[in-house]
Parts: C-alpha cells; structure tokens; sequence
C-alpha cells in the first residue's frame, strides 16, 4: 500500500485484521499519530495506492474527515486492513 502523510511517502505491507497505524508502526514506518481514538486527526494519511485492502470508513472517519474520504484520506487509527 502506498500513503502520503505530511509529504512523507510511506509503503506499507497490509496484514489482514491489523489497523493501518499498528501495520505502519510495526514494519518501521514514521507515521505521525497521538491520540488513537479518531478525533484529533493526526494520523490522516492519504492512500495513493492499495486503498481496496481496507475496510470501509467507520463512524469516526466519517464524522473526522468528511469529504476528504472522497479524495483518499483516511484515519490510520481508525482504517482495518481486510
């Protein structure tokens, strides 16, 4: 999967039932996040590549992003990987 986050290019190898955030974190990506809950946006990530790998948008993505889930951005601490 390919993201921007803040001009920082990241690629990141889904695993299924992991959310985006913890894959990130767990291969040794520098993905900026703080509080994991969905609401202080932090870890927006713009998905260039792969974005069929996740599930749709929940509640808090929804309510957080609005229409930026139109142009590719998600939260990553919000997004399960299918």
């Amino acid at each position: 999967m390919g993201l921007v986050q803040n001009q920082n290019k990241l690629e990141i190898q889904p695993i299924k039932g992991k959310l985006l955030l913890d894959a990130a974190l767990q291969q040794g990506q520098d993905l900026k996040f703080k509080c994991r809950k969905g609401t202080c946006g932090v870890c927006t990530v713009k998905i260039e590549e792969g974005a069929s790998h996740l599930h749709p948008p929940n509640d808090k993505e929804k309510k957080k992003l609005k229409m930026a889930l139109n142009q590719g951005y998600r939260l990553a601490c919000q997004s399960m990987i299918q």
